[in-house]
């Protein structure tokens, strides 16, 4: 018997083994460098595109504070355009750089139903939103009614977000999912009570509240106050304000700007296509200016 062939044999055999072995484990060192790598680069994206965000935001900051609208329209918040054409060029695929870019819209808070200025007395208005949704007036009062004592007696103080309705008595997730879009807790300083703009809240908020104007006979002649409202409702131009026709509005507690504004920037990296969405709340200080008042990631 050849012992050295034999030993030969069996090295050769050793060694076969061990380069398989380090040819899977480079193979699958490989992988797991590839993942990271692919990990890494999506990451960088997200916060390429995140800081695209936080740039609209402060660009629509920007904006407001230099060019600040004299009335909201349904296609004009806060800042002053002179075309729903020109409000594209400002706002949608704002350019940063070749791989960077953000759209912004921005809406006031008076296009919507104020919780933080909701009391016994006016939360018919929340009753009367519910009911537009299709659910029955009995519904829209127990939820009101909830609300009310959730804010009042429960919590006893200004909610932070809207979700917090959804602790209240009566106000159920199928409500609430409808008329969500109509809720605001902005401003949280309500000293002037419940305020809207005719010309901005949604087709269901403004039955309500002309539906209300008919109940508590604000005004004499409800129908002066409807084509005023549907007026401005239908501008599709920035027009200047008949500063008659906005006095005629006031009894019915109308105003044609906000002291909040609502901004939705939508950051994206181009090269890889990720996106990133940011809330903000704009609010508007004692001297004029704005500032951000909250940011929240979507």
């Amino acid at each position: 018997m050849n012992i050295r062939h034999n030993k030969s044999g069996i090295i050769l055999i050793i060694v076969i083994a061990a380069m398989s072995v380090l040819v899977v484990f480079a193979a699958s060192a490989g992988e797991s460098v590839s993942i990271l790598t692919r990990y890494i680069d999506k990451e960088f994206a997200r916060t390429r595109a995140r800081a695209s965000a936080l740039a609209g935001i402060n660009y629509a900051l920007n904006l407001i504070n230099l060019y600040p609208s004299k009335a909201d329209s349904p296609w004009q918040s806060a800042v002053s355009v002179a075309s729903q054409e020109e409000a594209q060029k400002y706002f949608y695929h704002v350019v940063l750089n070749k791989n960077a870019r953000f759209d912004i819209t921005i809406e006031d808070e008076t296009r919507r139903l104020n919780l933080n200025a909701l009391n016994e007395t006016n939360s018919s208005l929340l009753a009367g939103l519910i009911a537009q949704y299709g659910f029955s007036r009995t519904e829209g009062d127990q939820a009101a009614a909830g609300v009310v004592e959730w804010v009042y007696k429960t919590k006893k103080a200004p909610l932070d977000d809207v979700t917090e309705i959804l602790l209240a008595k009566g106000m159920t997730k199928a409500i609430f999912a409808k008329i969500k879009n109509d809720l605001t807790i902005y401003p949280k300083q309500h000293l002037d009570g419940l305020k809207f703009n005719y010309w901005t809240v949604s087709q269901q908020l403004y039955q309500v509240l002309i539906d209300n104007i008919k109940e508590t006979r604000k005004v004499e002649n409800i129908q002066t106050i409807i084509s005023i409202a549907q007026k401005y409702r239908t501008k599709d131009k920035a027009v200047a304000v008949d500063p008659i026709e906005l006095a005629m509005m006031a009894p019915v507690d109308h105003v044609p700007t906000a002291t909040d504004y609502q901004v939705r920037a939508v950051g994206y990296d181009v090269a890889s296509k990720v996106s990133i969405e940011i809330n903000a709340v704009l609010g508007k200080d004692q001297d004029g200016t704005w500032h951000i008042e909250r940011v929240d990631r979507i």
